[in-house]
């Protein structure tokens, strides 16, 4: 009996497969000819303490400083991955570098980035998707933007969400920089069940943007005052698949667009 209980556990572990991280194939029915395949749910935004996306904003007419806080937040489940979208910049044309994201103790990722110079090495217009996973909940924690230099006439925001049955691998990326364009990037080959980030940081006399029908809208704030102004935006598609274009149907004068796929089970 002990060697038929034995056979039938190594026969279980073969069909299931090798392990791959973030990604395991399940068997319902009896083992042999019998058991189907299962795919458990794939992505769900976690439902902690927190509501996700978590929204910081912030803008002004005086220095920026050379660090931005997040709001804090807290996740209910024990692992999953952190989508970070990044948008800043300014007015004035000064450089305020390639900023570096920390925070929660986590091993952070820039997955894609878009960025304007105003002059060699001068970053003026950026944004970025960060990831990284995590494997214990998270509990009041914050992340930090650090940036390079201090600006004037400044905009910046970002856009913290938390995904539950990630697939532990992403696929397309695309930016824009082309200035007079509408306010989008195309991800190519988007598969299904995966989740598409976008975010934007646009120079236009536009105070609010509107989403396109691709888009889900998560932020959009702006610069008050200066015309023209600064500001930042940032979204998601859950359902979009193959060639997929997503951002704001708002022409930028001058902008930054940066896009992501993450990847379902």
């Amino acid at each position: 009996m002990k060697t038929r209980r034995g056979a039938l556990a190594a026969l279980a572990l073969l069909l299931a497969g090798p392990a791959v991280a973030g990604h395991r194939h399940w068997y319902t029915g009896a083992v042999g000819s019998g058991a189907t395949q299962w795919n458990p749910p794939g992505i769900q935004r976690d439902a902690g303490a927190s509501t996700f996306p978590v929204v910081t904003t912030g803008s002004g007419t005086g220095s920026s400083g050379t660090t931005f806080l997040s709001s804090a937040f807290s996740t209910s489940s024990s692992a999953g991955l952190l989508v970070v979208v990044v948008s800043m910049g300014n007015l004035d044309g000064n450089n305020q570098g390639q900023p570096v994201l920390t925070g929660a103790g986590l091993t952070w990722t820039k997955r894609v980035e878009a960025l304007i110079t105003s002059a060699p090495s001068a970053v003026t217009h950026l944004a970025q998707v960060w990831t990284a996973p995590y494997s214990s909940a998270i509990s009041s924690q914050q992340l930090t933007l650090t940036m390079g230099f201090a600006s004037i006439d400044f905009a910046r925001s970002l856009t913290i969400d938390a995904l539950a049955g990630w697939a532990g691998t992403f696929g397309a990326t695309a930016t824009n920089t082309t200035s007079s364009s509408a306010e989008t990037a195309t991800l190519s080959g988007v598969a299904s069940g995966s989740w598409s980030y976008v975010g934007v940081f646009r120079e236009s006399t536009d105070t609010t943007v509107t989403p396109n029908g691709s888009t889900t809208e998560l932020s959009d704030a702006f610069l008050s005052g200066p015309s023209p102004t600064v500001g930042t935006a940032s979204g998601i598609s859950t359902t979009g698949t193959g060639s997929l274009t997503l951002g704001w149907t708002n022409t930028m004068d001058f902008g930054a667009v940066a896009a992501l796929e993450v990847k379902s089970n």
